[in-house]
């Protein structure tokens, strides 16, 4: 990543074959992530949302091995939080719009929050809240943190990189927790099969 002239924060973003490019493109801001996520999925609850961003950020570093947004998540007691994008839902329950710009998502970008739609899209936020509540990424950050306290210590983007790169390439714990629930759980081979189908859209 690298500065603009403008000061504002610029990266070389990839096509959709994987190359880097050599044009510089503002990067994505969480509001714009977010939008992209009510575009296609629809209007929902904030929790919902705010767990799917979450989850979009967690994946794309795990295959881009970079990030969709640069705005900090923190670990509340009900599981990760951007605040950035919860000062704009604050007070709202069903979210239909945060005023972002999905068209700003590049085609890896957009195929990242597809490909979490596609796996997490389906469920409640009661579920992903306690799914999130199983992860190493959040766990740490309030690890010594009594369950009820609200402070939001920031969950560490390179813990989320970790634990989410070593759940796809480590077969033998993909998604381990939720495996044995084989109702609600995702495979290794699963998740990478849902992303290669988003990469072929």
């Amino acid at each position: 990543m690298a500065k603009g002239a403008a000061g504002a924060t610029m990266y070389l973003a990839a096509d959709r074959y994987g190359k880097l490019g050599s044009r510089e493109v503002p990067m994505a801001n969480v509001l714009d992530v977010a939008e992209t996520v009510l575009k296609t999925a629809g209007p929902m609850d904030s929790f919902r949302l705010q767990k799917l961003v979450y989850y979009a950020q967690a994946y794309h570093l795990a295959y881009q091995d970079q990030p969709l947004f640069t705005e900090p998540i923190k670990a509340w007691v009900n599981g990760p939080v951007v605040p950035a994008l919860y000062h704009i839902h604050k007070g709202q329950f069903g979210v239909e719009t945060v005023d972002g710009d999905s068209s700003k998502l590049t085609p890896d970008e957009a195929n990242s929050v597809a490909m979490v739609l596609g796996i997490y899209g389906r469920h409640t936020s009661e579920w992903l809240v306690e799914q999130t509540h199983m992860e190493p990424p959040w766990l740490e950050a309030r690890e010594g943190l009594p369950p009820d306290t609200k402070a939001s210590p920031e969950i560490d983007i390179a813990a989320m990189k970790r634990y989410y790169t070593r759940i796809l390439n480590t077969p033998d714990i993909g998604m381990a927790t939720l495996s044995e629930r084989t109702s609600r759980g995702f495979t290794t081979e699963e998740l990478r099969e849902r992303y290669a189908s988003t990469l072929c859209q």
